[in-house]
């Protein structure tokens, strides 16, 4: 516990040097709304020992407050899920096997835009209402909800961290694959496991691994795993390059995914029965 206040930033909604539980960090951009009794729920139920925590009264009371009849539902289901993201730099390595001059000078300014970038991403995620574990050189690690603050979804996350990444490589001299004689321009490729609050975190992180090796295969994609309470899984890669078509394409849809529950059974069931 001393180790975790020396060293870490993160505070919880009482203030407390602390790491959040999964329901918390998945109901993070709606503790506002009733930020009083949403504090009391964390108390009576996250602040326990840990063998008399429970979740599962957290979330069914924070959604009976949230949701009183009558009234616009602010608990959406998407708040019994957690994203836990890695994210790694495509052709990063190359791009440093390529400098073949004034290695201190570019090793440093390399170093230096990494750290930009570093920053710029631990800024991006506490705003999204994420919370960062690790952020070193071109590799992430965070956990957060499925929608953040002001609506936007993890993939909109995923894209915005991916153009803040290629921003600070522009600042950078341009180097030349010597094999394709072509520029290299590194990218981003992300792991994403969405899984619901009660599931084992250190499965959910493996599949993170997993999503995060396929993305890099085909480099600048976002795969993403979604496992849902039920048991069924629904796996999709997109490419993180907004002129591709698939891309487009999905961006265009994605706001009835969050407006409309039901669309993505429906979706679902429709690419099955034209697979």
């Amino acid at each position: 516990k001393k180790w975790i206040k020396d060293h870490f930033a993160e505070a919880d909604i009482y203030g407390e040097t602390r790491f959040e539980s999964l329901p918390e960090i998945s109901t993070r951009a709606i503790r506002n709304f009733n930020k009083e009794e949403y504090k009391r729920l964390v108390k009576e139920y996250c602040y326990q020992d840990k063998d008399k925590d429970d979740d599962e009264s957290f979330i069914k009371n924070l959604q009976k407050t949230l949701n009183p009849k009558g009234q616009p539902e602010r608990f959406k289901n998407y708040h019994k899920y957690v994203c836990i993201v890695k994210a790694d730099g495509d052709r990063v390595g190359k791009y440093i096997k390529s400098i073949d001059s004034d290695y201190e000078k570019n090793l440093s300014d390399l170093s230096r835009s990494l750290y930009d970038w570093g920053i710029e991403s631990a800024r991006l995620i506490t705003d999204y209402a994420g919370v960062p574990v690790y952020i070193g050189g071109d590799d992430v690690l965070f956990l957060a909800p499925v929608v953040g603050k002001n609506e936007q979804t993890i993939l909109e996350l995923a894209r915005d961290l991916n153009k803040s990444f290629e921003r600070n490589f522009e600042v950078l001299p341009v180097r030349i694959d010597k094999e394709d004689n072509v520029p290299i321009k590194p990218t981003l490729s992300f792991g994403i496991s969405i899984t619901y609050y009660k599931y084992p975190l250190y499965e959910a992180l493996e599949k993170a691994d997993e999503l995060l090796y396929k993305a890099k295969e085909t480099r600048n994609t976002c795969s993403v795993s979604l496992l849902k309470h039920s048991g069924s899984s629904f796996d999709i890669s997109i490419s993180n390059d907004e002129n591709d078509k698939n891309s487009e394409a999905f961006q265009k849809v994605n706001q009835f995914f969050v407006d409309d529950q039901s669309f993505v059974s429906s979706i679902m069931h429709h690419f099955r029965e034209n697979e």
